[in-house]
């Protein structure tokens, strides 16, 4: 009786880093008083928290996922590669521009937000073999335009946090 969905734990396993390095920045900023990153990193963690909430309920194979559910963790991961790629990414890692500790912390970054991506649109697909439909046919213009909407509000909200 194999209740485990063996994709959202392999997207569960991937997040360990994100959160480790997360937790470890905020105690950083308490000890040295470096308060300027704070909320930055705040929104960052709430947005993976919920991600990750969202995988460990999936991650039980009598749960049946949703095209919503999916999606959470889908946007939530491409908001942060987008927000990645336009702050540090391409600069420190494809440009060559950063310390080895920036390229390992983005490389470290990146490769669990595609996990995140990849493996729930997976997930999407079986979904759609299952009901006979074409994937895309499960998430409506509404839900793809809410996705554009969170990626470029995200965004915007950490320009100015």
């Amino acid at each position: 009786n194999n209740q485990l969905r063996y994709r959202m734990a392999i997207v569960f396993a991937s997040s360990v880093y994100p959160h480790y390095y997360s937790w470890w920045s905020f105690f950083n900023y308490f000890n040295d008083d470096f308060y300027s990153q704070f909320n930055h990193q705040l929104l960052f963690t709430i947005t993976e928290m919920t991600s990750t909430i969202m995988v460990v309920y999936l991650a039980n194979a009598n749960r049946k996922p949703s095209p919503l559910q999916l999606l959470i963790i889908t946007t939530v991961a491409a908001s942060h590669v987008f927000v990645s790629c336009w702050d540090q990414f391409i600069r420190n890692v494809l440009l060559r521009d950063g310390y080895l500790h920036q390229v390992m912390r983005d490389i470290g970054f990146m490769i669990p937000d595609i996990i995140h991506i990849v493996l729930p649109i997976q997930e999407l697909a079986l979904l759609g073999r299952r009901r006979g439909v074409n994937p895309a046919y499960l998430i409506s213009n509404t839900m793809a335009i809410s996705v554009l909407a969170y990626i470029a509000a995200f965004w915007l909200l950490l320009l100015y946090v």
